[in-house]
């Protein structure tokens, strides 16, 4: 909990309305503007509140699973002050599903029923993070209550709690000071008297804002108008009142307090979000309605023309009441976002930081504790906002200084996350670079990876060629997180590596998924299987990059519709880790791909197994892969929730939930006030998978309408599958069959279409045209041009047989394709007679324009010659 610097003024009114809240809610939002008084409004209730109450200051750091769920789970085991839950071990780790289910049972163990307050929650933007906090909420009930306080409405699923009266929202417009309370601050916190209509003036041009009217209160002390104040009589409240009303805002439902912009700024210019993330923040965080267009435009200019006249205003006249030593110091430590004394001397160079310290202390307005003791401090956020843009316009090398300085030592005290931000900020790349060599490899396996994307994305392209070992490491996190763009600039800023000699570099599996993605299937099973033969005569190479090989060899062998080699390709994956298991993320992907084979191929049994053992791998998975980097998983739950045409909410008779319950057959959702077992938490399948504790569920943990509405959300959303044309179709395909088999044939239709497009720029998608195929046949839709529909069974064809007719298709010659598949010229020959045989037709061209329909076989191992 933090600790106030200055005196906390009581009003009733908001604590009130807190207790009321708490007592009746299971989540509570306080929303508002920097400044508006949140935090310590949730200080002075938490000091009366009657339940435990476990307090986590959030901050750009917190954006971390791993790290936000520690903090988490000791903020609850100190509130209680009972055991924590258990510790992650290898399979349950800090904000994985199992791990936020885990300490859900251990909350409602507890004799007690804690409050959780997140504080400046819009630091996350992790969608993960929102994710298991929705399981949490849902998962407790009425077991906990958490208060939720920052700057936007979080996005979390919060409807079901609104129908039932268990949301309850405190926003900017509930915060704002009125009148009474202005005079009641002004006498108690500053010793300023002020009449009833000085305390309307200075509401209306503050509009209640507490950061303006404690910059105004501290002017006022400063300058010794201290006496009683009436309307008029203040120089500074007369022409403070002026400047404002010369500067209206536009009225309405829309029109938010000066301190919302602040948040609108910020995010737009942190995220590249542009205008409308702009106006999205602002409606946000006033919990109102901003009209789009150009209403929109003008209420966002009217709030960045006010606060900038606010601030402006009131900074020129705190300014220029301060001493020119406290000044220096202010410009100096301005760069820090937290500073104790000895990181503020060795940015200036002094020893007498503590001392300056103290006198600001001393105003109670410009600093905020980080801690009990006081020891860490920050900025008020506006305040510092403005002394950047001072300092900016006076001495822009001076902050470059203060963050290489800043780096410096953190780097001693060990802060590495400080080290790395200030040597970032100082444009001191290549020591940031070489910092992010040695940490990542502790970070990776930490979960840390939203802070790794963060750090690495802000590195130029030279850094990156001179250290492969980083680069390496780089595209496999990008490849992780679906960052492709960035994927692709590191990718060009190391030398490409498919010859036929030489080590095998992570970055050479990594550049397997490129032409595949262009459409160039043939190209990339070339270098695919190329690079597999290298491994046998190259070094020794981790598990991790022959396993990252193989899965990009196997899904362009999927989408080729080579399904029986992608199928015994998946299964040298789990021989190559001998000391350690599969990870999950990489697990969930192997089951993934193998349960699509497994389906195109017929074999319902094994799709089915393979989804469940996808949906176990993703609750075991610290951070979960983005769904654009495994899609098919996401596929292949669609596929089979969409086949057995389950209802929403039911479970199979026979399953358990995680305490040992027996669910009934048939049973629905649950009730919004009773505390529930997440379906994904109950672990696996229906068809042979079991899950952690024994429990069978249905595969994917989801029903039908969810996993096909999933899918829809992976197509649509931006950027969709950017340059991966392959992918794109394949998802456009199966989306198309399942809205086909809900009887959306318009839409379906549509979806059919999308994929024509990509399909059309692919130079040669190989099977994927089978596919599309017979997709447009289940639509009564035509086929491609010059095919033959509904086509010859694949079982017609020998497995290899297959394999060389998709390269008929290619403008390969029969010398590429014999070297692609390691036979000789001869023998593809021979297999072509024998195809144009088998297929009635006469030739080469004839023979692309026939549609196969998939059934598959296991074949001999694709790698061996």
């Amino acid at each position: 909990m933090p600790r106030p610097l200055s005196p906390l003024l009581p009003r009733p009114r908001i604590r009130d309305r807190l207790r009321t809240a708490v007592e009746e809610s299971i989540v509570v939002l306080l929303v508002g503007p920097s400044g508006i008084g949140k935090t310590a409004e949730l200080v002075q209730w938490s000091a009366v509140e009657s339940r435990p109450v476990a307090w986590v200051n959030v901050d750009g750091r917190d954006n971390d699973p791993e790290r936000f769920w520690r903090h988490v789970a000791g903020a609850l085991a100190g509130a209680t002050g009972e055991q924590a839950p258990p510790h992650p071990s290898a399979t349950l780790v800090h904000g994985s599903d199992v791990h936020v289910s885990a300490l859900a049972d251990h909350i409602l163990e507890r004799r007690h029923r804690p409050v959780l307050v997140l504080d400046e929650y819009e630091h996350v933007v992790d969608p993960e993070i929102h994710d298991r906090l929705d399981l949490l909420i849902r998962a407790c009930g009425d077991g906990l209550t958490t208060v939720i306080a920052g700057r936007v409405r979080p996005p979390l699923r919060l409807e079901r709690l609104l129908l039932a009266s268990r949301l309850s929202a405190i926003t900017w417009s509930d915060l704002r000071f009125d009148p009474r309370e202005t005079r009641d601050l002004l006498a108690e916190v500053f010793g300023v008297v002020a009449d009833a209509r000085t305390a309307t003036a200075l509401v209306s041009a503050t509009e209640g804002w507490a950061g303006g009217l404690m910059l105004a209160g501290a002017h006022l002390r400063a300058s010794g108008e201290t006496a009683v104040l009436t309307d008029g009589e203040s120089r500074f409240v007369r022409d403070f009142v002026r400047d404002r009303e010369g500067h209206p805002r536009p009225d309405g439902a829309g029109t938010a307090c000066a301190g919302d912009l602040v948040h609108a700024r910020e995010v737009a210019a942190g995220s590249g979000g542009g205008f409308v993330h702009a106006r999205e923040a602002v409606a946000g965080s006033v919990g109102g309605f901003v009209p789009e267009g150009k209403a929109a435009a003008g209420a966002v200019e009217g709030l960045v023309h006010a606060r900038e006249a606010l601030i402006g205003y009131l900074l020129d006249y705190v300014w220029a009441g301060l001493d020119p030593e406290i000044r220096e110091f202010l410009l100096d430590t301005a760069v820090l976002g937290r500073f104790c004394a000895a990181l503020a001397d060795a940015v200036r160079g002094r020893d007498d930081s503590a001392e300056l310290l103290d006198r600001l202390r001393g105003d109670g307005v410009f600093l905020v504790a980080e801690d009990a003791s006081g020891t860490w401090v920050r900025y008020q956020r506006l305040f510092r906002q403005a002394l950047a843009h001072r300092r900016e316009s006076t001495d822009p090398g001076r902050a470059r200084m203060a963050h290489r300085s800043a780096a410096r030592w953190h780097t001693v005290h060990g802060s590495r996350d400080e080290a790395v931000d200030h040597a970032l900020l100082a444009g001191d790349h290549g020591t940031a670079a070489e910092m992010l060599r040695e940490l990542f490899d502790d970070y990776y396996r930490a979960g840390r990876l939203t802070a790794l994307e963060q750090w690495l994305s802000a590195l130029p392209d030279e850094e990156i060629g001179k250290r492969p070992g980083l680069a390496g490491r780089g595209l496999h996190l990008w490849c992780s997180l679906g960052r492709f763009d960035e994927r692709d600039r590191w990718s060009r800023a190391v030398s490409p590596g498919y010859g036929d000699g030489g080590p095998i570099r992570p970055e050479d599996a990594w550049r397997l998924c490129l032409p595949r993605e262009r459409g160039d299937l043939p190209l990339a099973l070339r270098q695919g299987l190329t690079l597999l033969r290298r491994e046998k005569t190259a070094a020794p190479i981790s598990p991790l990059v022959r396993t990252q090989a193989r899965i990009g060899v196997a899904r362009t062998l999927l989408l080729a519709g080579r399904l029986a080699e992608c199928g015994r390709l998946l299964d040298q994956i789990e021989a190559l880790w001998t000391t350690t298991p599969l990870p999950p993320p990489l697990r969930a992907t192997v089951h993934g791909i193998a349960g699509l084979a497994a389906h195109l191929a017929g074999d319902r049994t094994a799709a089915v197994a393979h989804a469940g053992r996808v949906h176990i791998a993703l609750t075991e998975c610290r951070t979960r892969p983005r769904p654009r980097v495994a899609p098919e998983g996401v596929i292949l739950r669609a596929v089979i929730a969409d086949g057995e045409g389950r209802s929403t909410g039911v479970v199979r008779a026979g399953g358990k939930d995680r305490r040992g319950g027996v669910v009934q057959a048939g049973e629905e959702g649950h009730d919004t006030t009773r505390p529930v077992s997440p379906p994904w938490s109950r672990s696996v399948v229906q068809a042979g998978g079991e899950g952690h504790d024994g429990g069978v569920a249905r595969a994917g943990g989801e029903d039908g309408g969810d996993a096909v509405a999933r899918l829809e959300e992976l197509v649509d959303a931006p950027p969709g599958f950017g340059a991966d044309t392959t992918m794109g179709a394949f998802a456009l395909l199966f989306l198309a069959r399942a809205l086909a088999g809900r009887a959306d044939t318009g839409r379906a239709a549509d979806r059919l279409a999308a994929a024509d497009e990509l399909l059309a720029r692919c130079p040669n998608p190989m099977g994927l045209t089978d596919l599309r195929d017979q997709v447009a046949s289940d639509l009564g839709r035509s086929p491609r041009p010059g095919s033959r529909v509904p086509g010859v069974p694949v079982a017609e064809l020998s497995e290899r047989e297959v394999a060389v007719l998709h390269y008929l298709r290619s403008e390969l010659t029969l010398r590429e394709i014999a070297d692609d598949l390691v036979l000789s010229v001869n023998t593809v020959k021979t297999h072509a007679r024998n195809i144009y045989r088998k297929l009635g037709v006469n030739g080469r061209r004839e023979a692309a324009t026939v549609s196969l329909q998939t059934r598959g076989r296991r074949s001999p191992d694709p790698t061996a010659r």
